[in-house]
């Protein structure tokens, strides 16, 4: 950071750390599982692996970008803005699945599994951090 920024900006750009770092695990994984899913000999899996998790990311920034458009307006608009994005993530999300369940070199239940590559990353992180701490403090 530079100092001669402002203090507000930090938080932000902490945030974003924390969102490339969750995107960028998220990526790495399925393009290592996927590639080896396609090297064994099943590619639609594989395929249908990253395509999921390829969503999975934009879904996860397009919620982070519709969080900050939501802050500093009324009840109202804010209201409108969240079942907006809700329904806007959801269309993304359905997308590939749609296309798994119309071309053969898609699986659905790997596309399926992909859209929840971010959650899992956010979930698999929180449990090591948690195993972790246990492990400094000597459970």
């Amino acid at each position: 950071m530079i100092a001669s920024e402002p203090q507000a900006s930090e938080p932000q750009a902490s945030i974003d750390q924390v969102q490339k770092r969750y995107i960028s695990m998220a990526l790495v994984a399925a393009l290592i599982c996927g590639g080896g899913l396609v090297a064994m000999g099943f590619a639609p899996l594989g395929k249908g692996l990253v395509a999921g998790a390829l969503f999975s990311v934009l879904n996860f920034w397009l919620m982070a970008k519709a969080l900050h458009s939501r802050l500093g307006h009324g009840r109202a608009k804010t209201v409108i803005l969240s079942i907006a994005s809700i329904y806007g993530r959801l269309a993304v999300m359905a997308l590939p699945l749609i296309l798994a369940a119309k071309l053969p070199q898609l699986a659905v239940s790997t596309v399926a599994i992909g859209l929840f590559a971010v959650p899992l990353i956010i979930f698999g992180e929180h449990i090591w951090q948690q195993w972790r701490r246990s492990q400094e403090a000597g459970f």
